[in-house]
């Protein structure tokens, strides 16, 4: 998936325009696979190794960075799908990023110390479930239908 724009636009945009102008195109293809259930890993594997590192650090980052909570929920979510969790440590490292991989070490062992119970809530979500209660929704409330557990 190749995202083409005229060079002299690409040369004027700052960097959160770049990314946005980059990644946009791949979270449009992700939801379309995802919604009619398709492959959501064969999308990603058909990904460019950068498109990848994109892919996965901004939908993590995107979510993380809105409240001190919503950082809790989806590392917890990201760190029950192994899959997700493994690649974004990978990504990280590939990068050279070794602060935020110490970060996400860090989140993993608060997370399996402080609410090995959580996690294991969230591995066992009935994600069809989840989808069709969004779908219903759309009002775009990302996974925000899940109770989060008593602290």
């Amino acid at each position: 998936m190749l995202v083409t724009m005229q060079r002299d636009v690409f040369e004027m945009m700052d960097d959160g325009a770049l990314i946005s102008a980059c990644f946009k195109p791949l979270i449009k293809t992700y939801k379309e696979v995802s919604s009619k259930d398709g492959d959501t890993g064969d999308f990603y594997r058909k990904l460019t190794s950068s498109q990848q590192v994109l892919f996965i650090f901004n939908t993590y980052y995107s979510h993380v960075i809105e409240s001190a909570e919503e950082f809790y929920w989806w590392s917890a979510f990201f760190l029950a799908q192994e899959v997700r969790w493994t690649v974004l440590n990978e990504k990280m490292r590939e990068l050279g990023d070794l602060e935020f991989v110490s970060l996400l070490q860090d989140v993993e062992g608060i997370l399996h110390t402080r609410d090995s119970q959580y996690t294991r809530i969230l591995c066992n979500v009935d994600l069809d479930h989840i989808k069709q209660k969004l779908s219903q929704r759309k009002l775009g409330l990302g996974l925000s239908c899940l109770k989060q557990p008593n602290k």
